[in-house]
C-alpha cells in the first residue's frame, strides 16, 4: 500500500467561522489506487456538511457529490476517487460557510532514472588493477537517488570524493550500476571490462598453446606475482594502482612517478591517502630521498622531540645538517606537526638556492593572498613560484594551510624534474 500526501488550495468565502484543520491524503492499493480521503474539522458541531467535486477542465464531469454531518467535535470525512493525472475542484459547505477546494492527483510515474557514467566504457581493456569512475543519476521526480554499484557481484561504495574505485580481477570483469526511483522504475547498466597486464599474452594466442606451454605460463605467472609482493614489501611499487586518487588527476602522474622511484610511498598497496596532511618529519624524509643527501656523521642534533629511536631521526638529522630545514626552536623540531605551505616553500627555496636559483623580483608575487605570507617566507615563495614549483590554488597561495600528500607529491616531482 502506498500513501501520498496531496496538496489542497482553500479559499474562504466567509471569514467566520473557520476550519481548524484540514488534511488530505490518497491511499492507493491494488483494489483502488485512486482513492481520496478528505478529512477536516469545523467550528460547527452536528451540522450538515455537503461536498461537490468536479473535473477542473470539464465542469460537467462530476467526480463526487455527497452530504454528511460533522460529529460532536466538528470532525467530518469524505471519501471519493479522482483519476490519475486529473485535478478536481469544488466546494465544501457547512452551515453558512463555504470552502473552495482543489485537489490534484499526479500521473503515475513510469519514467525510469537516467544514469550517466564517466571514466569507463563497455568492452574496454585496461592495464591497471584499479579503475575509477563517476556516476550521476537523474530522475524526473525523485532527487538524490543513490546508485547501487557491483563489481563482479560485490557491492562497492563511494569514496570520499563521491566517486567510485573498482578493484578488477585479471581477465574479464563485470561492473553493474543500478538506479531505482520510489515508484519502482529501475535502470541497469552493465560494463564488461578486461584487465590485462602488459606482460599478459594475447588471449587468442593462448588458445593455440598446448598443455606444456600452459603449465609454463602458469609457473611464470606465479613467479611474477611473487616478485610483485616482494617489490611491495621492500617499498617499491611495481604496479601503481591506488584506489583513492580518483578526483586527483592533477596529481596522479606525480604520485605514480615518485612511487615508481621509491621516493614517496602509499599508506598501503591500494591506498595513497592524498587528502591527509603531511608532517614536518615526513617532508624531511621525502627531501632526503629526492636529493640523496650525503650523511654527515659528525653532525648531531639536540632536539628534545627527536629521539634516536624514532624512524625519522636520521632524516631530520641529515636535512638539518644540509641546512635545508630548521627546528621550530633550538630545543624542538616538532616532527609530528603538519608542515604548512609556506614552510614547504622555504625548504624548496633552500634547495633551489643551493642549485644557484634565486628570486628574480619580490614585487612579482602574483598570489591574491600575498599579504598573508609571513615576511620570513616571502622570498622563498617568490623563488618557488618563479621556478614553477608552486602554482597556488585558484589564484591564492594559502600559506598557512597544511600541505597534503597529493600536493607534496607534485612539489617533490617538480623538484625532481628540475634537479635531474
Amino acid at each position: 500500500m502506498k500513501k501520498t500526501i496531496l496538496s489542497i488550495v482553500l479559499a474562504a468565502s466567509f471569514i467566520i467561522p473557520s476550519f481548524a484543520e484540514i488534511n488530505i491524503e490518497t491511499i492507493r492499493d491494488s483494489l483502488n489506487p485512486e482513492k481520496i480521503v478528505l478529512k477536516g474539522k469545523s467550528d460547527y458541531y452536528g451540522r450538515l456538511a455537503s461536498i461537490k467535486v468536479y473535473d477542473k477542465e470539464n465542469n460537467e464531469k462530476m467526480y463526487y457529490l455527497d452530504t454528511s454531518k460533522t460529529n460532536l467535535n466538528g470532525n467530518f470525512e469524505f471519501s471519493f476517487n479522482i483519476p490519475k493525472g486529473k485535478t478536481g475542484i469544488g466546494q465544501i459547505v457547512i452551515g453558512d460557510e463555504t470552502k473552495n477546494i482543489e485537489i490534484s492527483v499526479d500521473e503515475e510515474d513510469k519514467e525510469a532514472p537516467v544514469i550517466k557514467v564517466e571514466g569507463i566504457k563497455d568492452n574496454m581493456t585496461v592495464k591497471k588493477k584499479y579503475i575509477g569512475f563517476k556516476i550521476e543519476v537523474k530522475d524526473n521526480k525523485d532527487k538524490n537517488i543513490e546508485a547501487v554499484v557491483k563489481v563482479n557481484g560485490k557491492g562497492i561504495n563511494k569514496n570520499d570524493n563521491g566517486n567510485y574505485n573498482a578493484e578488477l580481477s585479471r581477465g574479464e570483469n563485470k561492473i553493474e550500476i543500478i538506479a531505482e526511483d520510489k515508484a519502482g522504475n529501475k535502470t541497469k547498466l552493465t560494463y564488461e571490462i578486461k584487465y590485462k597486464k602488459d606482460k599478459d599474452k594475447d588471449e587468442d594466442k593462448d588458445n593455440d598453446k598446448d598443455i606444456d606451454e600452459d603449465k609454463k605460463k602458469n609457473r611464470n605467472d606465479n613467479d611474477e606475482d611473487k616478485a610483485t609482493v616482494e617489490a611491495y614489501m621492500s617499498g617499491v611499487e611495481e604496479n601503481i594502482g591506488f584506489k583513492d586518487i580518483v578526483g586527483y588527476e592533477w596529481a596522479e602522474e606525480a604520485i605514480n612517478k615518485m612511487c615508481e622511484k621509491g621516493i614517496i610511498k602509499g599508506r598501503s598497496k591500494e591506498i595513497f591517502d592524498p587528502e591527509s596532511s603531511i608532517t614536518r618529519a615526513e617532508f624531511a624524509t621525502l627531501i632526503t630521498r629526492i636529493l640523496n643527501v650525503e650523511d654527515n656523521h659528525d653532525y648531531t642534533i639536540a632536539f628534545n622531540d627527536v629521539p634516536h629511536d624514532k624512524w625519522y631521526y636520521e632524516s631530520v638529522r641529515m636535512i638539518c645538517a644540509a641546512k635545508l630545514m630548521k627546528g621550530k626552536s633550538k630545543e624542538f623540531f616538532n616532527p609530528e606537526e603538519k608542515i604548512t605551505r609556506q614552510e614547504m616553500a622555504v625548504v624548496v627555496a633552500n634547495i633551489l638556492h643551493k642549485q644557484g636559483y634565486k628570486a628574480l623580483d619580490i614585487a612579482e608575487v602574483e598570489f591574491k593572498d600575498k599579504d598573508k605570507i609571513a615576511p620570513w617566507a616571502i622570498k622563498a615563495v617568490v623563488t618557488s613560484q618563479q621556478r614553477g614549483i608552486i602554482k597556488g590554488i585558484n589564484g591564492e597561495f594559502k600559506p598557512n594551510e597544511p600541505l597534503n600528500r597529493a600536493q607534496a607529491a607534485i612539489i617533490i616531482y617538480r623538484l625532481y624534474e628540475i634537479l635531474n
